[in-house]
């Protein structure tokens, strides 16, 4: 029999003699990683799919200005579009509708059709669908809306102001906006029937050729009432993303806590395995097997383990994303990313970088009761009783001091672009390395101290 043979029986007979405990470790990192992959799928679809509905709305706009949430008078409009710089001043005014019987509401953009087809290009329709733009009680709805409503052109849209019901037929559907759910009507009839006469929320600018829009935006800046800011229209992408990701980051967060109880259970499993085997392993070591060899024998079954569990967890974590995004959207409870529809893609960095992530908290997981293993005396070891001294080196309290100094030290980090990952790296210390749990100094002190850290990032800004 090969040498190769000979490893590749001594990695995989484990395995088939402990199936139950094979599979509990597999499905343990399975899981970790299916969470932290399936997270990490809707966020980055929901950021593209954001991205990609600003480009649309924005069509060719070089800048934008922006009021409050509230609006601001519609009276500074005609001074943006009196400039000599400006070549098209597009107003528009934004309101969230509520509608019948629907928790989320529909985004409804009022805009002068004739200054806005000059801007975004999927708004130049034909004349006659122009002409019921300037009709008060009709409305259009991008494709993904009507998908959404089950509505198709001449249904009626039904939608509350205040303690009324109105209603608007539907003129038609653009179907270029395929992904983002919102409705268009004429900016007049909008300010009507939501109460918002003489205000707007923007105004998109195209610039002539030849003017600089960031040395234009902050000359104009300097003219603007407060309240209100001259940007490109990309900067709504980093400003719409800003607020939601802490609550991208904790969530991430608590996959990546997941992913490190499974290799805590990788270790049970690991630890018991070797005990059992301490003989066995004790009479390798006897017929030639180096300290090293067996150190990479026992961390080569802990990183099959890690691999089986990382490549079954990017599948559920993938089927996971894409039935909730098909089903509860992109916004995962927090609100930031409504009326989008956005389509599921495979993030090849984040799957490479969850399965190393897999793999590794099942080796870290071994590598304790591996050490202890390559470490044992083979002719203690191979006497009946040895298997009491396996964890006695884990009883020491130093580990767990160290790793209580440790988060001290964190506590006093700063955060790093507004997050303060070093709080959460109090919670993490002893994650990586599942033996200090046998520490009762780890036991009785890390832990009010991780909670306290943990409650701290959550209720931290971004």
């Amino acid at each position: 029999m090969s040498r190769y043979r000979v490893r590749r029986s001594l990695v995989f007979a484990p395995f088939l003699q402990h199936t139950g405990r094979l599979a509990l470790s597999v499905l343990a990192i399975a899981l970790g990683v299916a969470l932290g992959y399936a997270v990490q799928l809707i966020n980055q679809a929901a950021i593209n799919e954001f991205g990609a509905a600003v480009q649309t709305l924005s069509g060719e706009a070089d800048l934008a200005v922006r009021g409050p949430r509230a609006g601001f008078d519609e009276s500074l409009y005609p001074r943006l579009a009196a400039l000599r710089e400006v070549a098209v001043a597009s107003p528009v005014l934004e309101v969230d509708a509520r509608l019948p019987g629907r928790r989320e509401p529909l985004q409804i953009l009022g805009v002068d059709i004739f200054r806005a087809a000059r801007i975004q290009p999927f708004l130049a329709t034909g004349e006659s669908d122009r002409l019921d733009f300037l009709r008060p009680d009709r409305i259009f709805l991008s494709a993904a809306a009507a998908e959404w409503l089950g509505l198709k052109k001449d249904d009626a849209l039904s939608f509350q102001v205040g303690l009324r019901v109105l209603s608007l037929r539907v003129a038609g559907v653009i179907g270029e906006a395929r992904r983002q759910r919102f409705a268009i009507i004429d900016i007049g009839a909008a300010q009507a029937l939501f109460g918002r006469s003489g205000f707007l929320n923007r105004v998109d600018l195209r610039l002539r050729p030849g003017v600089d829009p960031e040395r234009f935006a902050a000359r104009l800046q300097a003219e603007l009432p407060p309240g209100t800011v001259a940007e490109r229209p990309e900067a709504d992408v980093e400003r719409s993303g800003a607020p939601s990701r802490a609550y991208r980051v904790n969530l991430n967060v608590l996959a990546l806590v997941a992913l490190f109880t499974g290799g805590l259970l990788v270790f049970s499993a690991q630890a018991l395995a070797v005990v059992r085997r301490r003989a066995q392993l004790a009479l390798l070591r006897v017929l030639g097997v180096t300290r090293r060899g067996l150190v990479a024998m026992l961390l080569a079954e802990a990183a099959t383990v890690g691999a089986l569990g990382a490549a079954a967890g990017i599948a559920l974590g993938y089927a996971s994303a894409g039935v909730v995004l098909r089903h509860f959207g992109a916004e995962l409870g927090g609100g930031y990313f409504r009326g989008l529809a956005p389509e599921l893609a495979l993030d090849w960095p984040a799957l490479l970088l969850f399965f190393v992530l897999g793999v590794l908290a099942a080796v870290l997981g071994s590598l304790a009761p591996a050490l202890e293993a390559a470490g044992a005396a083979p002719a203690a070891a191979l006497k009946a009783g040895d298997e009491g001294r396996a964890f006695d080196r884990l009883q020491r309290a130093w580990p767990g001091l160290a790793v209580i100094l440790a988060g001290a030290a964190l506590t006093q980090a700063g955060p790093v672009r507004g997050l303060p990952l070093a709080a959460v790296s109090v919670s993490w210390t002893h994650f990586p390395f599942p033996w200090l749990h046998r520490s009762r100094a780890t036991q009785y002190a890390l832990a009010p101290l991780a909670s306290d850290a943990i409650v701290e990032f959550v209720k931290a800004p971004s």
